[in-house]
């Protein structure tokens, strides 16, 4: 929450209790309170990611073809001097995110690559993942990464690593949204 007054925190039995005050438009969350009285297993991979990819892939099947997985043989190593590597954010799709772009009709420039990863794995995973399929797939490629939300995260990761490579110190960029 962004908070324009003043909160304040107080003790009600066991809790505790916050109070605050805010103008509606800066109040972007909200608090939740929830008692667990058992232990919760941690999820260490999404279950839905795979069902909505699929479910993505049948509703915009031009876009899929449009925008090809990074992990598709549809990809010709050595055969693409630049590119766009789209990375949604947490529990969406890249095909969701790029629909209205294909909609329009408004790319006609740098082919675009989607990287679908679970977001449910650690960012790092996501980002070892990514810049092993940078690698195999576009390995001469001057790259521009647009990722959203926690892709942002992830892309930020895996361009680092990028660096560390000879060669790869120019040939990277990222738009965060």
């Amino acid at each position: 929450a962004v908070i324009d007054g003043w909160t304040r925190m107080r003790r009600h039995g066991e809790m505790l209790v916050a109070s605050l005050r805010a103008q509606v438009p800066f109040l972007i969350g909200k608090l939740l309170r929830r008692r667990v009285e058992q232990k919760v297993e941690r999820l260490t991979s999404d279950p839905s990611w795979r069902p909505r990819l699929a479910q993505q892939q049948h509703d915009y099947p031009n876009v899929a073809a449009q925008f090809p997985a990074l992990n598709t043989d549809m990809i010709p190593p050595h055969g693409v001097p630049s590119a766009i590597i789209f990375v949604h954010g947490t529990v969406s799709c890249g095909i969701g995110c790029l629909e209205p772009i294909a909609a329009a009709g408004a790319w006609n420039g740098a082919p675009i690559f989607r990287f679908e990863h679970d977001t449910f794995e650690p960012i790092a995973s996501n980002a070892t993942c990514l810049v092993e399929l940078i690698q195999a797939k576009l390995p001469d490629a001057k790259l521009l990464l647009v990722a959203h939300s926690r892709g942002g995260l992830v892309s930020k990761m895996a361009i680092a690593r990028l660096r560390q490579h000879a060669g790869w110190g120019d040939r990277v960029e990222l738009i965060t949204l």
